[in-house]
């Protein structure tokens, strides 16, 4: 696009500018006679031909003439006015077109018309046009066709030399100048980042957290959230004497930085930092920033961006000095000095380029508002505001309009002069003032006998009684009056801003703000703009013209004896208008901008609304804001000042003079963007001859809407053009040129990360279609999407493409975080576990990779629901056809995120051999000698069973204990009874039987000696009694006493979720001592108050026991076990309502809850007597009330209801 640019410009520079100056001619007369009026219709046709050298229409733009009419009858005391063209009827040479401009919205009320080619081409032209005037259209003194035929009705016709400067974005500011538009903040760009992964060897802090790890302020990830997320937190307590924290980063290679930038949140930055590095061969660390070599002085936090719309690339570089020696280093830190709060860098960026002295930071204009932000958009340091948007009928611009290619002419404004009454024409020149000049004297400047500042504007008649006067143009008073040689192409200076509004109200045109003179300065998007830049787009070649061109001074063809600016006061005044476009001259040497515009630097100094506040209130982009073509009576513009405001501060004069230095000449150099004029009556009244204006009018532009398509087959056209996609992956928006383009056309792609409030040009995409590549969403918080907007503009001559909507993009966080990728299962269930968690919703599956199989692997939680999974493996997890494959195994997984990111990753984990498997007994009856604790312990005495049970045995504290309940039969003749929970034998295999207390001891005694009993345990072991349960748990670390009867038994719990899961992964038990207690549950009948200790008044009150008489209970939730001890005689009611003490018996038991609070009887006197803790058999509540039954029944019913109706776990302790 640029090769194409640069040729067709070339082609337009060599045929435009070859002649000389503002040069419309109004060739032949111009008048109306009776015959041309329609006596019906009142239709006057009027015929002018016209003439101007250099027309062209290219690829890019074109020139233009505006034709307007002014008539006036014959009389003393008649005016001239405006004649308004018709809405049709008009005729004009074939190749040409026309364009009405109607400021009114009238009916046939048109203040003039343009007139250009119609197809692409250049040369001298001459055009023949027939218009239509309605006679009576003008209110203030409409015709009749009698007027006509007496002769009694003078017309005149004007016409200014304008260019059509099309819709599109271009860039203000060129970093450089004075008080230039610019970005305050300006971005580092991320090609120029060093901190990337394969720079990077480590980065560290001084107490790093898991959650927000050093890494994360390098992880490159543009995430806006407000919050922690995707960055490094630092510690909230001070860590040295010296320091609060520090982040440090170590590279492969030593760097010389020369910028940084720094992205934090709002409260996390810090009220003093430094910047500093360490050489390896040097232990002191070095100041690099805010001073260079100077460990004594800090920067404060305001250094750091805050709450950027675009976290990266990093939106706010600071520049470094050189530091002493000009080192490089290899390690750099960010020293945290003071802060109140945890400091916080979302990203951190660094370069060896200096980038505040190197990069473009001009502001793009792309759309027909503009951002201003004293952090990312338009700004200027001058001391002003610069928040919000510029207005929607500020002309910021982006839109189309008509500029008039030269500063306004002598010859202009005395024909303006001439037309207008005596009171007006003091006003629009020296005031009252004007009444003592004598006829034949110079109007503008201190010497009123000779031209000032190459001023030729004579008073030539003064009229009686207050009759208009009559100027003409006499730079040369050796003859004639407005003789060639007379200065009339010259441009006109002394002019204020009254005069331009007033002129250009009569006219039917407007003023023009500085952004447009930027506009029409510069090259259109995607060219850059340049530090420094001229107006004929380069940063040099500024070559003042010393003087005049042979006998051409003041002349019509006047040219300069060399240069391409008039400037430095090498010359007295200003030039004709054009006059470095002489010969052949190419852009450079004509001092002419890109689109063909002349005199936009030197020469004259231009009048424009500023866009500073009272600059914004002008409102120029309707038609209705347009002048009508008529002042008023004092000679002021009568456009309202709410849309043109007088405000003395809201005028800037733009482009310099031919006395400004080189500076004061550039593009955009706005050292006089304010303080013009002092007060309102400077701008009517205060004459300066460096100073003009030139005039614009708004264009019509054909929008086109262009759709685009995204892969998933939606268009922006959909009511909802959203797609979805996956972290790094590529992404194509497919476009294409609309048929409607002709010609030359440019294309820009913007990105915004903040939902349309902020947009970011994608810089070097200029093509229809997009790929944005590698689009990132890692480390944000849970079902966070990363959205991204995405719009496209082309812009092209006359035509403005857009989209119905912008295009959203959704990127999945579909980061997969495993705890580890590798674990070890032994026989006991044991494994450290592997927890896998994905941001957004997922499914998640699990396979054991056996030989060419792929056996699924259910996980035992889930702890979020398709996101969070948490799995310990189990030894039959890889079993297949009931055989256990030890050694290294591989477990895939598959994660399939938002239905549409697969993920997989492979989890290692080494299987222990199973232990030797062997008979409790031999043959003859005796125990087998050969068994070892950890061998799985075959119980081949049960001879009821058609399989043997098996159970693993784990040796803890020094005894041998079944890692597995009891699952063993009441033998043939055998005491009390047992069954499976639910009387499920399913429940049985996974959670072993339940026991009342008779069958556990194996006798009906009143519980007494019981201690140690084997009773329903196999030979050679028994039940434990309740201190081996103690001693268990004091070989694990934990002390159970009467003060400490409710521990933690994590250590004992099983890691499988046969415990029901609650929600809380600290609650999991871990099983590191192999026990595996499973949560078996219990059983009771009637009469027996479930009262347990200290779980608070659940259990407690009448109504939280009784909830809880009859039935299964508590499986996956309780284990309870039985021991084989007794609490010894224990004074106890045996009812609620008895009055008599009895001493009694009560088994201990042992129970485990879900959260692996463990609870422990013993035996605590209270007050004459005891009370026993934690148990269902007897209460500690109400001031030593106990309970035993619920019943009134006798205590002999009492004791056997507590052997016989309670059932619970058991497990084995070898003897």
């Amino acid at each position: 696009m640029v090769k194409r640019l640069s040729f067709i410009f070339i082609l337009t520079v060599l045929c435009v500018w070859t002649a000389w100056g503002n040069n419309v001619r109004i060739i032949g007369n111009v008048s109306v006679e009776d015959k041309d009026v329609d006596n019906t219709t009142q239709i006057a046709t009027v015929k002018i031909k016209i003439g101007w050298d250099n027309s062209w229409r290219d690829a890019f733009n074109y020139d233009a003439v505006y034709i307007f009419l002014k008539y006036k009858v014959d009389g003393v005391d008649e005016l001239w006015h405006h004649a308004y063209l018709m809405n049709e009827g008009h005729k004009v040479t074939s190749g040409f077109d026309y364009l009405l401009s109607n400021s009114t919205g009238g009916e046939n009320l048109n203040q003039g018309m343009f007139i250009f080619r119609k197809d692409k081409g250049f040369g001298n032209a001459e055009v023949d046009l027939e218009l239509k005037w309605l006679i009576t259209s003008n209110a203030d003194r409409p015709l009749k066709r009698e007027q006509f035929t007496s002769g009694s009705v003078f017309l005149s016709a004007m016409g200014i030399e304008m260019v059509y400067i099309p819709r599109g974005a271009f860039r203000a500011g060129d970093t450089k100048s004075a008080y230039t538009f610019e970005n305050k903040d300006i971005t580092l760009p991320a090609a120029s980042n060093i901190l990337v992964p394969e720079n990077i060897v480590s980065c560290e802090s001084s107490k790093p957290i898991a959650q927000n790890p050093p890494e994360f302020a390098v992880n490159e990830m543009n995430d806006i959230s407000k919050d922690n997320s995707n960055a490094w937190v630092g510690r909230s307590e001070a860590g040295d004497a010296d320091w609060h924290d520090y982040w440090k980063v170590t590279l492969k290679a030593p760097k010389k930085v020369r910028s940084i930038a720094i992205e934090s949140i709002e409260g996390g930055t810090p009220t003093k930092w430094q910047f500093q590095g360490l050489n390896v061969n040097n232990s002191q660390w070095q100041a690099l920033y805010p001073k260079a070599g100077n460990n004594d002085i800090y920067a404060d936090g305001s250094d750091w961006a805050v709450n950027s719309h675009r976290t990266y690339p990093c939106t706010r570089t600071l520049k470094l000095e050189k530091s002493p020696g000009d080192n490089s280093y290899v390690v750099f830190r960010i020293l945290i000095k003071e802060t109140a709060n945890p400091p916080i860098i979302k990203n951190i960026a660094m370069s060896e380029e200096n980038i505040i002295d190197s990069v473009d930071n001009s502001v793009l204009i792309y759309g027909p508002q503009t951002t201003m932000s004293d952090r990312v958009g338009l700004y200027a340091d001058d001391e002003d505001s610069w928040a919000g948007t510029t207005g929607n009928d500020y002309p910021n611009g982006y839109g189309a309009f008509f500029t008039m290619k030269y500063e306004i002419s002598q010859e202009q404004y005395v024909a303006f002069l001439n037309k207008l009454t005596a009171a007006q024409q003091r006003a629009r020149t020296i005031g009252a003032d004007l009444e003592a000049l004598l006829e034949g004297q110079y109007v503008f400047g201190p010497d009123k006998n000779k031209p000032s500042a190459r001023n030729g504007i004579k008073l030539a008649s003064i009229g009686v009684n207050d009759a208009p006067y009559v100027f003409a143009n006499d730079l040369n008073p050796r003859d004639e009056y407005s003789q060639n040689g007379d200065g009339q192409t010259i441009a006109c200076n002394f002019l204020n801003a009254g005069d331009m509004m007033a002129y250009a109200d009569w006219t039917g045109l407007r003023p023009m703000t500085e952004l447009e003179f930027e506009k029409m300065s510069r090259r259109p998007y995607p060219y850059p703009a340049l530090r420094g830049e001229y107006v004929w787009n380069s940063a040099g070649d500024f070559i003042p013209a010393t003087g005049f061109f042979g006998e051409t001074e003041g002349k019509s063809n006047e040219r300069l004896a060399g240069g391409n600016i008039n400037a430095e006061a090498k010359l007295k005044g200003p030039v004709r208008s054009g006059a470095f476009a002489a010969g052949g001259a190419g852009q450079t040497d004509a001092g002419a901008s890109f689109w063909g515009v002349m005199d936009l630097g030197g020469n004259l100094a231009e009048l424009y609304y500023n866009t500073n506040t009272e600059g914004r209130a002008f409102c120029g982009l309707q038609d209705a804001n347009h002048g009508d073509g008529k002042i008023n009576a004092a000679g002021a513009g009568d456009v309202s000042n709410v849309f043109w405001p007088v405000e003395p501060k809201a005028f800037a004069l733009r482009g310099g003079s031919f006395r400004d230095s080189r500076e004061r000449t550039r593009i955009s150099d706005r050292e006089k963007h304010i303080g013009v004029f002092g007060t309102v009556n400077e701008v009517q009244a205060m004459k300066d001859s460096t100073m003009t204006f030139r005039l614009g009018r708004t264009a019509p532009v054909q929008t086109v809407v262009s759709e685009v398509t995204l892969e998933s087959g939606r268009t922006t056209a959909d009511a909802q053009p959203v797609d979805s996609i996956c972290s790094g992956v590529d992404y194509t928006i497919k476009g294409n040129i609309p048929s409607e383009i002709k010609g030359a056309y440019s294309i820009a792609w913007f990105q915004s990360s903040d939902e349309g409030k902020t947009w970011d040009l994608l810089e070097g995409e200029t093509s229809p279609s997009l790929t944005i590549n590698n689009l990132r969403n890692i480390n944000s918080k849970e079902d966070v999407f990363k959205e991204y907007w995405y719009n496209r503009y082309i812009y092209s001559n006359g035509t403005d493409v857009v989209l119905s909507k912008p295009v959203r993009l959704m990127v999945i966080n579909h980061t997969l975080s495993l705890s580890s990728r590798k674990d070890t299962v032994d026989v006991y269930d044991y494994s450290e576990g592997i927890r896998v968690d994905v941001p957004q919703a997922a499914t998640l599956k699990w396979s054991w990779l056996r030989s060419d199989k792929k056996i699924a692997v259910d996980p035992e939680y889930v702890l979020k629901p398709n996101k969070s999974q948490l799995h310990y493996f189990k030894y039959q997890d890889f079993m297949d056809e009931n055989t256990v494959y030890p050694g290294d195994q591989k477990i895939l997984l598959e994660v399939r995120v938002m239905n549409q990111c697969p993920l997989t990753d492979t989890i290692r984990v080494f299987v222990r051999d199973e232990p030797t498997k062997r008979n409790n007994v031999n043959n003859d009856g005796t125990l087998n000698a050969e068994f070892k604790c950890g061998d799985i312990l075959i119980d081949n005495e049960e001879k009821e069973v058609s399989t043997y049970k098996k159970y693993r045995t784990v040796e803890i504290g020094g005894r041998c204990w079944f890692a597995d309940n009891l699952n063993r039969t009441i033998p043939t003749g055998g005491k009390g009874n047992s069954l499976c929970y639910n009387n499920s034998e399913d429940s049985c295999n996974v959670y072993g039987r339940l026991y009342n207390f008779y069958a556990v001891t194996q006798t009906n005694a009143n519980l007494v000696n019981t201690e140690g009993t084997q009773g329903i345990c196999p030979k050679g072991w028994h039940v434990p009694t309740n201190q081996e349960w103690i001693d268990l748990f004091a070989a694990l670390g934990t002390n159970v006493d009467k003060d400490n009867t409710i521990v933690q038994g994590k250590f004992v719990k099983s890691t499988l979720n046969n415990w029901q899961y609650q929600g809380d992964v600290d609650k999991i038990g871990n099983n590191s001592s192999r026990f595996n207690a499973i949560p078996g549950g219990m059983r009771n009948y009637n009469h027996y108050y479930q009262v347990y200790g200290n779980l608070g008044t659940a259990y407690s009150t009448l109504a939280g026991i009784n909830a809880r008489i009859t039935g299964f209970w508590d499986i996956n939730v309780r284990s309870w076990w039985w021991t084989s001890s007794t609490t010894g005689e224990t004074y106890t009611y045996w009812h609620a309502n008895s009055n008599s003490w009895i001493t009694r018996y009560l088994p201990y038991f042992i129970r485990m809850d879900q959260d692996a609070r463990v609870y422990f009887g013993i035996r605590i006197p209270y007050s004459s007597y005891s009370y026993i803790t934690n148990t269902i058999f007897q209460s500690n509540q109400g001031n030593g009330h106990w309970i035993f039954s619920n019943t009134n029944d006798s205590e002999t019913n009492a004791l056997m209801r507590m052997k016989t109706e309670i059932y619970m776990s058991v497990r084995c302790v070898k003897d």
